[in-house]
């Protein structure tokens, strides 16, 4: 295989030794250039170098952020918006959300094996026609500030399970609505969302889905077989911390119309 090699620039040598004795501890390379595209030249190359100098001085370190300058503004802008949000938002009073977290749809329960705390969505419990969507977003909104009072130092997001069994009502309006409160407001703070159980019928629906969600949040949302207890959950949960039904210990059954197996 023939290798690709750089051929070097031509300069005379003598002034070459001549410029390299004004940098002492610049590299060669960088010199032999400059010094090349100012034909030899020594002191239109020394010209040259001492600008390049005071360029360096001024502009170099890069700091990352400033690099992705573009991506600091859009974060505060993004930032910006969640504040006025909050403001708006927070603190939501329990009894206004009373009714919808006695629903059991939405909750957070227990921690993973890294303790994250668990949140549960109980598809079968939710009914759009019973609460508005704002109702229903201010009543999920109540229970992730819960869940993040709960997390032990170090821990920064949530663990989600997604609990769709047949029958479960397909509310596009609840998807686009949660998406956004997560996205805008609660950004990384999803580790992993687990849906369960999943057949033909829900992998179908999940392509529907998915389409109303950003990539980054798409990618993180896994479809689970085994049915009610998938072998993951046992294995990223502690038994300690997973519901009866879905094959752990917690004595607790948010949809009574499944009897633990």
């Amino acid at each position: 295989m023939t290798m690709c090699t750089e051929t070097i620039v031509a300069v005379d040598a003598k002034k070459l030794e001549t410029f390299k004795g004004m940098y002492p501890g610049e590299e060669e390379p960088t010199l032999r250039r400059f010094l090349a595209a100012r034909g030899s030249d020594v002191k239109k190359a020394k010209e040259m170098f001492d600008a390049h100098l005071v360029w360096r001085k001024k502009a170099l370190p890069i700091d990352e952020e400033k690099a992705r300058g573009s991506d600091v503004k859009k974060a505060k802008e993004m930032f910006d918006a969640h504040l006025v949000w909050r403001k708006k938002a927070l603190p939501i009073d329990e009894e206004k959300v009373r009714k919808q977290l006695e629903t059991n749809m939405f909750f957070v329960r227990g921690q993973d094996n890294d303790g994250r705390p668990l949140l549960h969505f109980i598809g079968p419990n939710h009914v759009s026609k019973n609460f508005s969507i704002e109702q229903t977003t201010a009543m999920m909104t109540y229970v992730l500030e819960e869940g993040i009072r709960q997390m032990p130092p170090g821990i920064e997001k949530f663990t989600v399970l997604l609990f769709l069994p047949s029958g479960t009502e397909t509310d596009r309006q609840l998807v686009q609505a949660a998406s956004s409160l997560f996205g805008d407001n609660y950004p990384e703070r999803m580790y992993k969302v687990w849906v369960f159980p999943t057949g033909m019928l829900s992998r179908g629906l999940w392509s529907v889905l998915k389409v109303f969600l950003d990539p980054v949040t798409a990618g993180k949302v896994t479809l689970l077989t085994g049915g009610r207890q998938p072998p993951e959950l046992q294995q990223n949960i502690p038994p300690s911390s997973l519901l009866k039904i879905f094959g752990g210990e917690i004595d607790f059954n948010p949809c009574p119309q499944l009897k633990p197996k």
